[in-house]
């Protein structure tokens, strides 16, 4: 039997961004003193040393000199590749040791390789996306898919600009995604338009389209969710006990379904949805866990707006 116990390290993941994983993980371990100051300037110079190698390819081995405001946005590209790599590890104390332990190099290079992994993610999801889109000529949707998604896979430059976010998707999402960056910001934001597409397709495009349409006549020029408006007709459709499928709910509906969640026998509104929500996903058969757990996610947001 072994005696050997791992060491608990005190870094507080709630200090730790998500889109500026690699400084918050390096400030962190250093005021929680589980890295000295020798080692924070060993750490601080090897990210200088790589600059400079990085900078150097920049100019296809011409010079290592480039201009401050360049210089700054390699810096943050590298920074952000690490951090990939350090997030891939299975726990913080791997993580600790890999920072402490591992040329700042070879991390990168790692990260690097995970960039890439997650660039071909990106390629998939976007393609499931395309092949699953709803059938509208709603203005912000079909810009995101076209134009703006599109452009975001042609022109991230993994190299020097792996933390951008290179282009603007002006199409909000119902569970919309922060507090990341770069390839990691695109693959959660295809992810959860293939999510909100794949509801959508439960149902027939001609009762999305009066779901649209009785939301708002002008919603084919308004930045509206497509998920949001079909999930909250789907769960008035069981509150009123209505075909789900089928019947799209007018403005009376809606405000009984008001009532009913505000006034359900001191049930609480967010259970009262939350078994709505369970209901929606059993009358329409849904078995994908991501989906489901999508779905719930969204309630909260929903509830506010009653």
């Amino acid at each position: 039997m072994t005696n050997a116990i791992e060491r608990h390290i005190s870094i507080n993941t709630e200090n730790l961004s998500g889109e500026f994983y690699f400084q918050s993980f390096l400030t962190e371990a250093y005021e929680q003193h589980e890295i000295s100051e020798t080692e924070l300037e060993t750490i601080q110079l090897d990210c200088f040393k790589l600059l400079a190698v990085r900078t150097e390819s920049y100019n296809n081995g011409a010079s290592s000199s480039v201009q401050i405001e360049v210089a700054q946005v390699i810096m943050a590209s590298n920074f952000f590749t690490i951090g990939l790599y350090l997030k891939s590890l299975p726990d913080l104390q791997t993580a600790l040791q890999a920072l402490k332990n591992e040329p700042i190099a070879d991390q990168y290079q790692k990260g690097l390789k995970i960039v890439c992994r997650k660039m071909n993610v990106a390629r998939h999801l976007y393609y499931l996306v395309c092949s699953s889109r709803i059938e509208s000529m709603q203005y912000f949707y079909n810009v995101a898919i076209d134009e703006d998604l599109k452009r975001f896979l042609k022109n991230y430059n993994l190299e020097y600009e792996a933390h951008e976010v290179t282009t603007l998707i002006d199409y909000q999402l119902m569970n919309p995604v922060s507090d990341l960056a770069g390839v990691e910001y695109l693959v959660h934001y295809l992810h959860n338009l293939s999510l909100e597409n794949m509801f959508c397709a439960k149902f027939k495009p001609a009762v999305i389209l009066a779901v649209m349409h009785e939301y708002d006549h002008q919603y084919k020029e308004l930045p509206v969710n497509f998920f949001e408006q079909v999930l909250l007709n789907a769960l008035g459709c069981v509150l009123l006990r209505k075909d789900i499928e089928a019947p799209i709910l007018t403005a009376a509906d809606r405000q009984e379904m008001i009532s009913i969640i505000q006034c359900e026998d001191g049930t609480s509104p967010f259970t009262l949805l939350n078994n709505t929500a369970d209901l929606v996903i059993e009358s329409l058969s849904i078995t994908s866990l991501p989906l489901k757990a999508y779905i719930k996610a969204a309630l909260p947001v929903l509830i506010s707006s009653f």
